[in-house]
């Protein structure tokens, strides 16, 4: 499940960022952010994810679910990245991303058991909030090992 937003008023994050002059500073600064928003995404849909305790394979849906920045082949075929953007994905990850999307949205012989999108849900507000606090305290400590604050 691929899910993505615009958050409006970020013009000022945006400014200070570009304003570091050091692209990686600024990607390091960003990335650091949205891992630290993602976590608690990642960490209640582990918590949701519907468990099969005669799962013969030994797959666990729940162990799997990780936050990352690769994409497997397909993902790559399909997604374009401008330069400068950084992303982060809460997902399913390893053998387990091959029936993890059947238990979210369910399959003519199995309902559907929801445990991404409710975490996503519950935890959307809280994201923006820790983006726009993180993306602000890392500005500030590149200023500062930079000697201009």
């Amino acid at each position: 499940m691929s899910a993505k937003f615009k958050v409006e008023g970020f013009k000022d994050l945006d400014r200070a960022l570009a304003g570091l002059g050091d692209p990686k500073a600024s990607k390091r600064i960003s990335r650091a952010a949205l891992r630290k928003a993602a976590k608690p995404v990642a960490a209640d849909a582990a918590a949701n994810a519907p468990r099969d305790e005669t799962d013969t394979d030994g797959i666990v849906l729940a162990d799997s679910i990780k936050v990352g920045s690769k994409l497997n082949k397909r993902q790559k075929r399909v997604q374009r990245r401008r330069r400068g953007d950084v992303e982060l994905y809460v997902g399913v990850a390893n053998e387990a991303s091959a029936y993890g999307h059947h238990q979210e949205f369910g399959t003519e012989h199995h309902a559907a058991q929801p445990f991404l999108r409710p975490a996503w849900d519950a935890n959307t507000g809280r994201m923006i909030d820790t983006i726009k606090t993180e993306l602000w305290a890392g500005i500030r400590r590149q200023l500062k090992r930079k000697g201009k604050l």
